[in-house]
C-alpha cells in the first residue's frame, strides 16, 4: 500500500483495519497501533431533534461526474482493499476534504453499491458525532467516489492502550469522569442512527474518535444494517487484521460483535447496545472484556462473561450504577439488554448527573471547608468562641454536602475534642450552674441527715456526765441548727451561691465548740478534715469556696488553741512522766461512755470521708462514660 508516509490512512480507504472506513485520520493507527497523537477539529451541532424523521435510504442512484474537477489532489492519504483516500482542495469552497474513491480494482456491482451505500448512509446521519459527507460522485474514468470532511484527533483505542501502558499525558487528560462523558457522546451518535433505522455492527475503540476540544465521532459505517435492507457481503477480505473483521454472513469485530451477530442470527438495536457494553467495561477498567485471540474473545462473547468492572478491578468501591449498565447492556440474552442506544443512554446520563451534582457538591463543600481551615488557623481561635463556632458550622454545612470527606471530619472532630476548658461559652455556663445546684441540692439533703445523726452525741455526753451546762447547751444547739439548716438549704434549691457561705463557718464552729470535750488536738483536727472533704466534693468548691472551707477548718482548731494559750479556756493536755493527760471540761470520762463516744467519732471519720470521695469518683466515672459514649455516637453519625 502506498501511503505518502500517512499509514494509517488505509483506515478510510477501507483497509484491514476497518473495512470500508471513511473516516480521515492523519497519523493515527486506529487497530492497535501506537502513533503519535494528532491535532482534532471541533464538531459543531444540536443534539438530534426529538420530531420523527425517516429512515435512511440507501439505495442505489445514478452519479454524475461533473463535480469531480473541483478537487485539487494534493496528496495520498492512505489506500486500503477497497479505495484510496486522498487529501485534496475544494477549489469552489477553498477547505481541505478527504476524497475516498473506489478502486479500479474492485469490481462487481455489490462491491459498487455498497461504496456508494456507504456514502449515503453516512452523509444522511446529520450528527454531530457522525462526519459529514460533502460530495457523492464519479470520476471521470467511472469510479465512484465520496468527499467528506477531514477529521483529526486520537481514537479511543489509542487513548486505551496508553492507558493500561501508564502515559502520564493520557492519563491527566482521560481520568474516569472524562472517558465516561466520550461513552456518553457515542451513545448520543447511535441512538440517533438507532432512530433512523441504522445498526452501526462495528462499534469499537478504533472506531471512536477523540479530538483535541473534546468533539467525539463514530467512524466506519460501511458495514451498518440498515431496517429496510438485507445484510451486504464485503467483496474484501479481512485477513491478517489486527481486531479480526470477519467476512461473510458473520459481519463485525471479535470480542465487540453481539452474540447474535457471532452466531450469525439477526440482530437489530440490541447488537448496538451489547457493543456499547463492552466499550463501556473497557473505558472503566481498561481491559478488553473479552480477552485471547480471535477463536477465545468469539467464545466469551457466545457463552457468556461477568461484565462488572468493580470484578474485574476488584474494588468495592467502584459505582454499582456502571456495574449495572454494564451487566444489562452486555447481557447474552437481546431481551434482556436496554431496547437500544437511547435507553442505554438515559441510565448513564442518570449516573454522570449525579456525579455532576456530587461534584458540584464537593466544590461547595470544599468553598466551607477552607472557610473553616481560615478560622481554624486564626489566632483568634483561642480566645473567641464565636470563631469556632462559625467554623464548626462552616464543617458542618461541608460534611452534609460531602459527607465522605475524611479531612473535614478530622477538622470536624478537633474543634469537638479540643476546646479550651478556661473559656466557657455563657449557655455551657449556666448548664454547669444548674448541675451544680442539683448536686449541691442532693448533697445538703445527706448532710440534714448526717448532723441529725450527730445529734446522738448529745445522749452520749450527757451519759459521761455534763460538767460545763451552757457549753453543752451551745454544742446542741449548733448541731441541731447545722441540721435545719441543711434542710433547709435541701428544700429551698438553692444550695449554692450566698446561702452556702454562711454554712460552712456554722459546721466548723460547731466543731471548735466539741473541742471543749477532748480538746482541739485530739479527735477535733480529724473530724475537721472529714468536714472539709464534704463540703469540697458536695459544692463542687471553686477556688475561693476551697479557700473559705481550708481557711474555716484550720481556725476551727487553732482559735480553741489559741485560746486556750492565752487563758481564756482552760488547757485540755497535761503531760506528767511522759504521758499526755487529757483533762475534762464539757464532761466526765467514765470508761464505758467515754469509749462509746470514741468508738462514734472513730466511725464517723473513718466512713464519711470515704463514702463523699466514693460518690464522687462514681460521679465523675459516670461523666466519663457519657463523654466517651456521647463522642462514639458523634463519630457514628460522621461518616469515615
Amino acid at each position: 500500500m502506498s501511503s505518502n508516509g500517512d499509514d494509517d490512512w488505509r483506515t478510510m480507504a477501507g483497509g484491514p483495519a476497518a473495512r470500508g472506513a471513511d473516516t480521515v485520520v492523519d497519523g493515527q493507527v486506529v487497530d492497535g497501533q501506537l502513533p503519535e497523537d494528532t491535532e482534532g477539529e471541533t464538531l459543531e451541532g444540536d443534539l438530534p431533534s426529538e420530531a420523527p424523521v425517516p429512515d435512511v435510504d440507501a439505495s442505489p442512484r445514478q452519479l454524475s461526474d461533473l463535480g469531480y474537477e473541483r478537487y485539487a489532489h494534493r496528496r495520498e492519504l492512505g489506500q486500503g482493499g477497497m479505495g484510496t483516500v486522498d487529501l485534496c482542495l475544494d477549489a469552489q469552497i477553498g477547505r481541505e476534504v478527504a476524497l475516498k474513491v473506489l478502486l479500479p480494482e474492485v469490481r462487481g456491482q455489490t462491491a459498487r453499491d455498497r461504496f456508494i451505500r456507504e456514502a449515503r448512509v453516512q452523509a444522511q446521519l446529520e450528527h454531530p458525532g457522525v462526519v459529514p459527507v460533502y460530495d457523492l460522485g464519479v470520476t471521470p474514468s467511472g469510479q465512484p467516489y465520496f468527499a467528506m470532511k477531514r477529521v483529526k484527533g486520537i481514537t479511543l483505542q489509542r487513548i486505551l492502550v496508553g492507558l493500561a501502558s501508564r502515559t502520564r499525558s493520557l492519563q491527566e487528560r482521560f481520568h474516569r469522569r472524562a472517558l465516561l462523558s466520550i461513552v456518553e457522546r457515542v451513545c448520543e451518535t447511535v441512538a440517533y442512527a438507532h432512530s433512523r433505522g441504522v445498526v452501526h455492527r462495528d462499534l469499537k475503540p478504533a472506531n471512536i474518535m477523540v479530538g483535541d476540544y473534546g468533539e467525539v465521532n463514530v467512524l466506519d459505517w460501511g458495514i451498518a444494517k440498515l431496517r429496510t435492507d438485507s445484510d451486504l457481503t464485503d467483496p474484501t477480505t479481512d485477513e491478517g487484521a489486527p481486531q479480526y473483521t470477519v467476512p461473510g454472513s458473520v459481519i463485525g469485530t471479535a470480542g465487540y460483535m453481539s452474540p447474535e451477530q457471532a452466531t450469525g442470527d439477526e440482530i437489530d438495536a440490541r447488537a448496538d447496545v451489547y457493543t456499547l457494553g463492552v466499550i463501556l467495561f473497557e473505558v472503566c477498567t481498561h481491559q478488553p472484556l473479552h480477552r485471547g485471540s480471535a477463536g477465545d474473545r468469539m467464545r466469551s462473547t457466545v457463552n457468556g462473561v461477568d461484565a462488572r468492572p468493580s470484578q474485574r478491578l476488584e474494588d468495592p468501591e467502584f459505582p454499582a450504577e456502571i456495574d449495572a449498565i454494564c451487566e444489562q447492556a452486555t447481557s447474552p440474552t437481546p431481551d434482556d439488554r436496554f431496547a437500544d442506544a437511547g435507553e442505554m443512554l438515559a441510565a448513564l446520563r442518570a449516573y454522570l448527573e449525579g456525579e455532576r451534582n456530587a461534584e458540584l457538591r464537593r466544590e461547595v463543600a470544599t468553598q466551607h471547608a477552607e472557610a473553616a481551615r481560615v478560622s481554624m488557623a486564626s489566632e483568634r481561635i483561642g480566645s473567641s468562641e464565636t470563631v469556632r463556632v462559625q467554623a464548626l458550622r462552616e464543617l458542618g454545612a461541608a460534611a452534609v454536602l460531602d459527607p465522605g470527606n475524611r479531612e473535614m471530619i478530622g477538622m470536624i472532630e478537633k474543634l469537638l475534642t479540643d476546646a479550651d476548658a478556661t473559656r466557657v461559652p455563657d449557655e455551657v455556663e449556666r448548664e454547669i450552674d444548674v448541675e451544680r445546684r442539683r448536686g449541691a441540692r442532693h448533697a445538703y439533703g445527706r448532710s440534714a441527715v448526717a448532723y441529725a445523726a450527730g445529734t446522738a452525741v448529745l445522749p452520749i455526753l450527757w451519759w459521761m456526765g455534763i460538767r460545763d451546762w451552757p457549753t453543752f447547751v451551745a454544742l446542741g444547739v449548733l448541731l441541731v441548727g447545722s441540721a435545719f439548716g441543711a434542710l433547709f438549704l435541701w428544700r429551698s434549691q438553692r444550695a449554692v451561691g450566698a446561702l452556702v457561705a454562711p454554712a460552712v463557718p456554722f459546721a466548723f464552729a460547731t466543731l471548735a465548740v466539741f473541742s471543749s470535750v477532748v480538746g482541739p488536738l485530739f479527735l477535733v483536727p480529724a473530724l475537721a478534715s472529714a468536714t472539709a472533704v464534704a463540703f469540697t466534693v458536695s459544692q463542687r468548691a471553686d477556688w475561693k469556696l476551697r479557700g473559705l472551707i481550708n481557711s474555716c477548718s484550720v481556725l476551727s482548731v487553732m482559735i480553741p488553741l489559741g485560746l486556750q494559750q492565752v487563758g481564756v479556756l482552760p488547757p485540755s493536755l497535761d503531760f506528767e512522766g511522759g504521758m499526755v493527760l487529757i483533762l475534762p471540761h464539757l464532761v466526765e470520762f467514765p470508761a464505758v461512755p467515754t469509749s462509746v463516744l470514741l468508738f462514734f467519732v472513730a466511725l464517723f471519720v473513718a466512713l464519711v470521708p470515704n463514702i463523699l470521695v466514693g460518690r464522687a469518683i462514681e460521679a465523675l466515672n459516670q461523666a466519663e462514660r457519657k463523654r466517651l459514649v456521647q463522642n462514639h455516637r458523634l463519630r457514628q453519625m460522621l461518616p469515615g
